[in-house]
């Protein structure tokens, strides 16, 4: 069937003029690409509605579409205008009719109403892509006398079939957009590794069973952190809704106080530098910490929402990273290589691979933050290696807090701050290496005093491999 022309113009700054053709066009190809019944319902409204209109409507209905126009949200690489725009879809306005997820609620809380004395209030808060949130009060059993807040997280009824033909669309979109892209003479961009990102999102998002096992978790390790809240699962959970503490405040990015760059730091301590520094065998950590999952509650804390995704890294993943940052500074390519090397799991030429290790450490600063190990790890992954996934889902996690931070506080450089946070663990170590044995790496900064030991004793090589690199000679 033929789609209503829509003036995408308006949707799509002047700067970005020559992509507007295959915005219009992916958009077709989209909803052409969705089941009959589900595609005709949505035209019928188009040709009585702008251009903002009809994407907000798709976005509603659409999971993937509006899980993308968050993903695009977070790119700080994008016009402002059009990523204030975007930002938007970080929580929309609720559509769904109370009525498709009344019977839901009633069904599902019944066996507690009565015993926790609940009461929903039947005006949703917001609408994510596969879920509403709803406010409702209760009292903790035996308790009558203290009323306490709640949200309930709906699924969206009919939301897991509809997110499961989209998905399979986006896969035929990726290959659509790069032939046409081509055509319009436009560069290549990563639409297949964009959807992807949008498909990991959406598929956890749906698994409500595996978010409550994630907020459970990360209830435990920031119960004592007078900084940091994180909602609490409430009894009366089910497979289609998650009831869980309320915690009101604003987007971090909407913060309007005199503590933001306390705010930034503490993002990059707790959802950065925290993980790495972990002593555990396996370092969990959020791995959605865009704006609209960071709120900062009247009382300054921050809260972290939203765990449906998270990764995990052990503890030889975290002792590489920091190991390739000290060799690096120490200009010794050699070592950065062996390191990456127990990192691959894939086929590369050796070679190569210290040739492009050569290339990033000839600009590496002194002590090189994360910024430049993960341009230096894309680098080498760009010949051939295969990095763990969690590594992969982490450095996205980098990027993110990156740019939350940037947008809170422009002052305040990741960078800096874990090579702060870094030194601080190091200092704090000192009483305890005293009485552990050389190779030992048991501590959060996961290096033995043999590896701080050599780290030293190299330092005069170092000074002559920089001296002459900065004279143009090779290293």
């Amino acid at each position: 069937m033929n789609l209503p022309e829509i003036d995408i113009a308006p949707l799509v700054p002047d700067i970005y003029s020559a992509w507007r053709p295959l915005v219009v066009e992916g958009f077709r190809f989209f909803i052409e690409q969705l089941p009959p019944k589900r595609r005709d319902a949505l035209v019928s409204k188009f040709d009585k509605e702008d251009a903002v209109s009809c994407i907000l409507r798709v976005m509603h209905e659409c999971p993937t579409m509006h899980k993308l126009g968050q993903v695009l949200a977070r790119n700080r690489a994008l016009d402002p205008e059009l990523r204030r725009g975007l930002q938007q879809l970080e929580s929309l306005e609720p559509r769904t009719p109370w009525n498709a997820i009344a019977p839901v609620i009633e069904r599902e809380l019944r066996p507690f109403v009565d015993r926790y004395a609940i009461t929903v209030e039947p005006t949703p808060l917001a609408e994510a892509s596969v879920a509403v949130v709803v406010p409702f009060s209760y009292c903790n059993s035996g308790d009558s006398h203290q009323t306490l807040e709640g949200v309930l997280k709906i699924m969206k009824p009919g939301v897991a079939k509809r997110l499961a033909e989209e998905l399979e669309i986006l896969t035929r979109l990726a290959d659509h957009l790069d032939r046409e892209a081509a055509q319009l003479g436009l560069p290549e961009l990563a639409y297949r590794e964009t959807f992807d990102t949008v498909r990991r999102l959406l598929e956890n998002e749906v698994r409500f069973d595996l978010e409550r096992t994630n907020l459970a978790a990360a209830a435990d390790r920031f119960a004592d952190d007078d900084q940091v809240l994180v909602p609490k699962v409430l009894p009366f959970s089910s497979a289609s809704i998650t009831a869980m503490s309320r915690i009101r405040g604003v987007k971090v990015t909407e913060y309007s106080g005199s503590a933001s760059d306390h705010l930034a730091r503490t993002l990059i301590e707790r959802l950065i530098a925290g993980p790495i520094l972990d002593r555990s065998d396996r370092a969990i950590f959020h791995a959605d910490p865009h704006a609209g999952n960071l709120f900062v509650t009247p009382e300054g804390r921050v809260a972290f929402l939203d765990w449906s995704l998270t990764g995990a890294l052990s503890r030889s993943v975290r002792g590489g990273l920091i190991r390739i940052v000290i060799a690096a500074g120490l200009m010794d390519r050699g070592a950065v290589a062996s390191e990456l090397a127990l990192l691959n799991s894939g086929p590369v030429d050796d070679e190569l691979v210290r040739s492009v290790v050569s290339r990033w450490i000839r600009s590496a600063p002194l002590i090189p933050g994360p910024a430049w190990l993960m341009g230096m790890m894309d680098d080498v992954a760009s010949v051939g290696a295969v990095f763990p996934a969690d590594l992969l889902l982490f450095r996205k996690t980098l990027h993110i807090v990156q740019n939350v931070v940037a947008d809170l506080c422009s002052s305040v450089s990741l960078d800096a701050v874990l090579v702060s946070l870094m030194a601080t663990a190091l200092a704090s170590e000192w009483t305890e290496r005293s009485a552990s044995p050389p190779t030992s790496r048991a501590f959060g900064t996961h290096l033995s005093n043999l590896d701080l030991m050599n780290a030293a004793t190299s330092l005069p090589l170092a000074a002559m491999r920089r001296w002459s690199a900065l004279m143009g000679f090779s290293i």
